[in-house]
């Protein structure tokens, strides 16, 4: 049966349809609030997508928050720009994610994927205690609300000061996310992590705005940070990167091939393929090095040309980037990271085997 989606404001049919039908389902489009509230009670859509540039938008996401019938449909709302305010106003009035204008006809597809996901499905990890220091409000909230929402369990905290009195706790943090714009800078703050926390210290993800240029980023790596995220990117990047930090490269399910293969992808909305290299996957996923990045949660059809020219097809989804961002660290290569999804048996089996016979065998991953 097809899903039924909603878009509140004037959108063209033709830009929505192909993200509807990725997803197997179609859009009604109106207008009008009052309509969009009465014919959601009715139809019970799989999410609704609101123009939040029009006046009254965070009036509607409030009467579907209090409706007992549709209160926990999901909720996208449009943006007109990639900016902290518009992004955290439309959280902040209920909705569940955002797509940026600009971005509508790439990015809807996986944003409804996404929405369609069951609650249960969503957890990225297990529970893991957070520590989040961010001067910002505006990006506090945002990723606090979106980690939670991911499975941390976060504490946050304004400054420096406050940052300190956290560590002086007897709390103990499995991950550590650090604004690396406040005063003592990338090595001054890992040093009061590591001096407070010795043996107990988590892995520390830091955030930077664009102004602090590429030196913060050089630093942070070099004084421990695992990972920096990029304020100008999406916040739900920040997630992924913290996963793969407290995760870690090593652990890992299934056993890792290092070997050259080479990987056609195509989104699920785009008519061509694209091509990339992974020196390294298990029956998981991989990291495809490529400067075609599609964003974080797109669900990508796949091509995989494994050991003796023996070839798969199936379903994959962006789980973190690295883009031209980071390439100034010669261990980050321009790509992207893909977990495998809806593997058949065979499927898994053929990955399990083909990645068994490298993961003992000396190599060089370049």
């Amino acid at each position: 049966m097809a899903r039924s989606f909603i878009a509140v404001g004037e959108f063209d049919p033709e830009v929505l349809g192909r993200p509807a039908q990725a997803c197997d389902g179609e859009f009604t489009v109106t207008p009008s609030l009052e309509e969009a509230l009465s014919f959601a009670g009715l139809a019970r859509p799989s999410a609704v997508l609101v123009d939040a540039r029009q006046p009254g938008y965070d009036t509607f996401i409030r009467a579907v928050r209090a409706d007992p019938g549709i209160d926990e449909t999901p909720i996208i709302a449009m943006v007109g720009a990639d900016s902290d305010k518009p992004v955290a106003e439309a959280l902040g009035h209920g909705a569940d994610d955002f797509v940026v204008h600009a971005e509508l006809g790439t990015a809807l597809a996986s944003k409804l994927h996404a929405a369609c996901v069951p609650p249960e499905g969503r957890t990225l990890v297990p529970p893991r205690s957070t520590l989040l220091c961010e001067a910002s409000p505006i990006h506090r909230t945002v990723f606090k609300r979106l980690l939670e929402d991911a499975g941390f369990v976060v504490t946050s905290v304004p400054s420096e000061v406050d940052l300190l009195a956290a560590l002086m706790s007897e709390q103990r943090y499995e991950l550590a996310i650090i604004d690396l714009g406040l005063p003592s800078g990338p090595s001054g703050l890992a040093d009061q992590v590591i001096v407070h926390l010795g043996e107990h210290t988590p892995p520390m993800v830091g955030t930077a705005h664009a102004l602090l240029g590429q030196d913060i980023v050089e630093a942070a790596y070099a004084a421990g940070f695992k990972g920096v995220h990029d304020k100008r990117r999406p916040p739900e990047e920040l997630v992924f990167l913290a996963a793969e930090a407290v995760d870690g490269r090593s652990v890992r399910r299934e056993p890792r091939a290092l070997f050259t293969t080479l990987v056609r992808f195509r989104t699920m909305v785009d008519m061509f393929w694209h091509a990339g290299w992974s020196h390294n996957f298990s029956a998981g996923g991989l990291f495809v090095r490529t400067i075609e990045l599609p964003p974080i949660g797109e669900v990508l059809d796949l091509q995989l040309t494994l050991a003796g020219g023996s070839s798969i097809e199936l379903q994959g989804t962006v789980t973190w980037r690295k883009d031209f961002a980071h390439r100034a660290i010669r261990s980050y290569p321009t790509g992207m990271g893909i977990a495998f999804s809806n593997l058949t048996e065979p499927q898994r089996q053929q990955l399990t085997a083909t990645a068994a016979g490298f993961a003992n065998r000396a190599g060089t991953v370049t």
